[in-house]
């Protein structure tokens, strides 16, 4: 090509890239909104069949009513090693309401943690409803917000009160589940895995145990911690 023309070069030199900035290494986060009976009675159990950690996010308001976790139930989730996060006192959208009303739905949800001997603990707002306004109020609670937004956490993109994560409703295909963990792996990123209730319902949230069981089985062969 030199010889007829058609290309010339100059100022030739070699360049060191730069190594891509990375985690450690790639994980995979599996949590659970509200505070479900089913999330425990049936997504701990088969967490604990695979040896795997769960991220309870619950909404006090809701605790001991039908359908839910009780006190004692949070317990039992802490001593066989789950972890316990808040997802708000009551189920609202905390970007629609007044600022008041917000503090006192985050304080009094952070209060109810604590007692269970949660001293730093992690927040998932209800409805993945969030904006900048909340951060300064949640930063002061808590260490880190999961919302609902779809993707990969890398280094490159890392925002601790910005977790994206996968929503695992029905329509989610066995296939979506895979990929996700692969580009993790690719990117050694951090995928985060979000579920409601484990058992038969016409809600697009819940799955049954079967496929639950299914699904973890997938995180299992990834690989990832």
């Amino acid at each position: 090509l030199a010889e007829t023309g058609i290309t010339a070069f100059s100022n030739m030199q070699l360049q060191l890239l730069k190594t891509a900035d990375t985690f450690d290494s790639p994980r995979v986060s599996i949590t659970f909104d509200d505070g479900w009976l089913s999330s425990y009675q049936n997504g701990a159990n088969i967490l604990d069949q695979f040896g795997f950690l769960g991220t309870f996010y619950i909404n006090p308001g809701f605790v001991d009513s039908p359908g839910f976790v009780t006190p004692n139930d949070l317990k039992d989730l802490q001593t066989r090693g789950h972890q316990i996060g808040s997802h708000g006192e009551n189920h609202i959208d905390l970007t629609s309401i007044d600022n008041e009303i917000v503090e006192k739905d985050l304080n009094d949800s952070s209060d109810y943690v604590k007692k269970l001997g949660v001293s730093v603990m992690d927040f998932a707002s209800q409805y993945g409803k969030y904006d900048q306004s909340l951060t300064p109020k949640v930063s002061q609670l808590y260490r880190s917000h999961r919302g609902t937004d779809i993707g990969i956490n890398t280094k490159q993109n890392f925002d601790i009160y910005n977790l994206k994560a996968l929503f695992m409703r029905k329509e989610v295909s066995d296939e979506v589940l895979v990929k996700m963990l692969n580009q993790a792996k690719q990117t050694s990123g951090w995928v985060i895995l979000i579920y409601h209730q484990i058992e038969p319902s016409e809600s697009p949230f819940a799955l049954d145990k079967a496929t639950f069981e299914r699904q973890m089985n997938i995180v299992k062969q990834s690989g990832l911690q």
